[in-house]
């Protein structure tokens, strides 16, 4: 991989990186690039304060969704931020939200006026409290009755990531739809409710909230067993994420409160609430290539 890096650097002669993230404890052509380079650089997180140091060297600062991320890299990495917000989201802005709303929903069969859960994976299946999370959902989706379950995989679930999954929701007898090969807006698009440990698809999900018309989608973080939370604790601290302090998604910290949870996350002032805040907290993502741009020079002077 860091042969790799040095002859794209060698042939192509940047005058500055911009890199992305590989998971926390892979490294990638991002994290070698990082590493072997001698121009400046910039990492984009779609995170926040997130940092991939693999190779052993980080980027000289970050392009950053918030103020909030803009703070914490400096408090955990001690190098400045340009806050630019989410470039990755400004495409939402043309989508026809509602259209394909009805439209995903009538491939799906959706009954009017049906709620539509979603579980959208994790590759956490090494932790116990990933299995234990799923079922407590599970147990709360199939309590209420008359729900259409749907299963978003997560790219990094392998195939018996994904049977262990389906199988917990044959074993509790709750019928569910797999949508491996949707894309993450359409699955988002078919829910009233999209629940997941602490995805970035949750921040889709509140981009969407922002672009919509109407109040759409209730975005859930399933943090409610200890393993969970310590796991992404160590990584961010989970209660200071924009999802809690924004009021962009509920977060279920406790599972004694998961049945407490589901009810919440159907009513239409909860979905109310969260679609106004998207709409309030949420930077409009058009203007993001502007600032990612004026970024780069500023780098390079």
């Amino acid at each position: 991989m860091l042969s790799t890096a040095r002859d794209i650097l060698s042939a192509e002669r940047p005058d500055i990186i911009i890199a992305g993230l590989s998971s926390p404890g892979d490294g990638g052509i991002d994290e070698a690039l990082l590493a072997v380079r001698n121009v400046p650089a910039l990492l984009m997180q779609d995170f926040w304060g997130e940092q991939n140091t693999y190779f052993g060297r980080g980027a000289d600062g970050f392009l950053a969704l918030d103020a909030f991320a803009q703070a914490m890299n400096l408090a955990r990495h001690n190098k400045p931020s340009f806050v630019v917000g989410s470039p990755r989201h400004a495409r939402l802005a043309e989508l026809d939200i509602a259209g394909e709303r009805r439209e995903i929903r009538r491939q799906l069969n959706t009954a009017d006026g049906q709620l539509v859960f979603g579980w959208f994976g994790q590759s956490l299946h090494h932790l116990t409290g990933y299995q234990k999370s799923l079922a407590d959902w599970i147990a709360a989706i199939r309590a209420m009755g008359g729900c259409q379950v749907l299963y978003k995989p997560h790219p990094r679930e392998d195939m018996a990531a994904r049977q262990q999954t389906s199988a917990l929701f044959d074993a509790a007898g709750l019928p569910h739809q797999t949508l491996s090969g949707w894309s993450i807006e359409q699955a988002l698009l078919a829910c009233d409710v999209a629940t997941s440990i602490l995805s970035n698809c949750l921040y889709d999900a509140a981009y969407l909230n922002h672009f919509s018309a109407d109040p759409l989608i209730t975005p859930v973080a399933w943090l409610a067993e200890p393993d969970i939370r310590n796991f992404f604790n160590a990584v961010v601290p989970a209660n200071e994420l924009p999802y809690a302090t924004a009021d962009l998604a509920l977060m279920v910290r406790d599972h004694k409160d998961v049945a407490r949870f589901i009810s919440t996350a159907t009513k239409p002032s909860t979905r109310d609430r969260i679609w106004q805040a998207a709409k309030v907290s949420l930077a409009d993502p058009r203007a993001a290539t502007d600032r990612v741009a004026a970024a780069i020079l500023a780098m390079i002077g």
